[in-house]
């Protein structure tokens, strides 16, 4: 089962003509549940070989049908489950217009800030059904502050230049600075070139940090 929720409000403000500041917020939550039933090999091999408080031939593997419905009912109360819950709380706010007038159109620019929240709740388990529910969640959080910034300058007609970078400094792990330079050409109606360089960093999730993969597909709730 998968249940997830989330409010993303915005506002924006208008500053004379040319400029504006665009504020807004996200925070969700998501609830994942899996459970894969199975059968208990350990106990299965005790009704058939015997072990201690289990007595031997209980139950034949040539002829299972033949095991009472208490065997039966006892050997496969088995699941592998799992339980994960995840939070992210962003709120990021945008200033950006003209900062002058060139003969191909309006120089642009934008400056941001940013702040995130993340954590991360999972549990598994292999064992009875439902004992996943008296074990604790394994519990990662981080959070992570941004500042970021664009300039575009119509150099002629025919020729864009962009520039941009962004600073993120992680709680966890330290920081990174990524810059990104790019152009946009159109040499006659009908073509344009792009291209570009930049560095990035993708950070890993607070479930990446508890390093249980199998919690990944929870992820996801929220999108730039």
């Amino acid at each position: 089962g998968f249940e997830t929720w989330g409010v993303t409000p915005e506002l924006t403000f208008k500053l004379g003509t040319n400029w504006q500041v665009r504020t807004s917020a996200h925070f969700g939550r998501s609830d994942s549940f899996q459970s894969f039933p199975g059968v208990d090999t350990v106990k299965t091999q005790c009704y058939i070989t015997g072990c201690v408080g289990i007595a031997a031939g209980q139950l034949n593997p040539l002829n299972v049908a033949a095991a009472s419905a208490a065997v039966i009912a006892d050997v496969t109360n088995y699941e592998n489950a799992q339980q994960t819950k995840q939070q992210l709380f962003v709120v990021r706010s945008i200033i950006d217009g003209t900062i002058f007038a060139l003969p191909a159109g309006d120089a642009k620019m934008a400056f941001g800030v940013e702040y995130q929240d993340n954590k991360g709740d999972s549990r598994l388990s292999t064992g009875t059904i439902g004992s996943i529910d008296a074990l604790p969640y394994a519990k990662s959080q981080r959070n992570a502050k941004s500042i970021f910034g664009e300039l575009t300058v119509p150099v002629t007609s025919f020729l864009d230049l962009n520039g941009s970078v962004r600073y993120d400094d992680y709680s966890d792990f330290g920081s990174t600075t990524n810059p990104n330079v790019g152009f946009a050409l159109k040499p006659f109606d009908g073509l344009k070139i792009f291209g570009h360089w930049n560095t990035s960093f993708n950070a890993p999730t607070a479930i990446d940090n508890l390093a249980i993969g199998t919690g990944r597909f929870a992820c996801g709730i929220y999108t730039a």
